[in-house]
């Protein structure tokens, strides 16, 4: 198996033998692992599709023009992270009989991908997920549907969308729109599910919201639901597993040097927090989330046309990327990652957490 790897599963979806599946390695990311060499046929699926290889697909091109968005619909955009762009897409496509595919809650509270037909569906999969996504079989879920003639529109990290583009290289695909986000890496699931374990030890867990907020769009923390109270910091550097992640320390570690981070993009639309907001418009922030979108394609512009029910104003892209330096450029890897990684490793996700921050 290919030793570098940030977990897209292209090459799992391409084996016609299945002989390979996604698992977990020792800091708990996705990765290709033999199940089955014998039944290997040699045929290189895997190598062709995968987005590290020399041969992967091009970029299909670069930025092309930048709005501030936000949904007029209230409730959409208080359950988004920030200005409701995805689920106002998200009803552009509904409108087509199209699918949409995106991440959510799963069992036990991991995080994976899944497709969905209809709008009373499409809620889990908005709002942010700070964890490495379970692919599972949704790149085989996509191919079948845009064979069916059916629009899709999938979401994720921008090296899951170089993935899927990879995998479907061969295939029509006029009918798919691609969102990429602004990422700052990925946690893994063995690091969420330690937190979750030893964190909210003996707990019935209802609901998680990573980016929860009594106070607006600017404060907001990690909330826990139980059944009968709930966990909310409103000091999201109090909390352990958003600490470690906030501070890059958490993250795979391809994150820091991704070859995504550039104004060449495999999607059609890429988006954020417009955390620079009050730099380059003045009267604008209502403390309750606007989005940067980034749009990278033709079709994207078409796309963008179709939305209803939503403020969309468009600026430069001198002033969507101003003060935004982390949309371009690499992460410094701490040094305490691989303290944690160790204790993760070894005695769990509260030891890790001392081990690099001396808490008790």
């Amino acid at each position: 198996m290919k030793s570098e790897c940030f977990g897209c599963s292209a090459c799992v979806s391409s084996c016609p033998t299945q002989c390979i599946a996604m698992e977990q390695n020792q800091e708990g990311f996705f990765v290709p692992k033999w199940v089955a060499k014998d039944q290997c046929i040699g045929c290189g699926k895997c190598m062709e599709v995968c987005p590290m290889e020399k041969s992967s697909l091009e970029p299909m091109g670069e930025m092309k023009g930048a709005f501030l968005f936000i949904n007029r619909d209230a409730y959409d955009r208080n359950l988004s992270s920030s200005g409701g762009f995805f689920k106002a897409l998200s009803d552009v496509v509904f409108e087509l009989g199209g699918v949409v595919c995106g991440a959510a809650f799963q069992e036990n509270f991991m995080v994976g991908h899944k497709c969905v037909q209809n709008k009373d569906e499409v809620y889990p999969l908005l709002g942010s997920k700070y964890v490495q996504s379970d692919l599972g079989n949704v790149f085989l879920e996509i191919q079948s549907f845009l064979q069916q003639g059916r629009y899709v529109l999938f979401a994720g990290t921008p090296c899951q969308v170089a993935g899927l583009k990879n995998f479907l290289k061969d295939v029509e695909c006029k009918k798919l729109l691609t969102v990429d986000f602004i990422c700052a890496g990925v946690p893994s699931q063995k690091v969420w599910e330690s937190y979750i374990k030893e964190c909210h030890q003996g707990e019935e867990i209802r609901y998680i919201q990573f980016r929860y907020g009594t106070k607006g769009w600017w404060e907001w923390g990690l909330r826990v639901q139980y059944a009968h109270h709930e966990y909310w910091k409103e000091n999201r550097m109090e909390d352990p597993y958003l600490r470690m992640f906030l501070e890059n320390i958490s993250i795979n570690s391809y994150c820091y040097s991704c070859k995504y981070r550039e104004k060449r993009k495999y999607s059609d639309f890429y988006v954020g927090d417009a955390w620079n907001i009050n730099r380059i418009r003045t009267n604008m922030d209502d403390d309750r989330g606007i989005t940067t979108v980034f749009v990278n394609t033709k079709k994207g512009e078409e796309f963008i046309e179709k939305i209803q029910n939503a403020h969309c104003f468009e600026i430069s892209l001198e002033e969507a990327l101003q003060y935004r330096e982390d949309l371009l450029h690499g992460k410094k890897i701490p040094d305490e990652r691989k303290r944690f990684f160790e204790g993760l490793t070894g005695e769990g996700f509260a030891r890790a957490v001392q081990l690099c921050l001396n808490w008790s």
